[in-house]
């Protein structure tokens, strides 16, 4: 069971904010909701995440999971 603040339910996954910023062709699509080094919140794809993100929590970030 995960952690409360860990997950949030979309309707389906954006792009990934940094991808798009960097130039990234294809865009991936995001797999987390997170605050990210150097100030703000973008949608990460995982590699982004894992570079960038502080991490699950409540102020920390969320995994994106689409519902059904």
């Amino acid at each position: 069971m995960p952690r409360n603040g860990t997950r949030a339910v979309v309707p389906e996954l954006p792009d990934c904010d940094m991808c798009k910023q960097q130039g990234y062709d294809p865009v991936r699509k995001a797999r987390y909701d997170a605050a990210v080094r150097g100030g703000g919140w973008m949608n990460l794809c995982t590699t982004h995440f894992r570079e960038y993100g502080y991490g699950l929590g409540t102020g920390r970030g969320q995994k994106l999971e689409v519902s059904r």
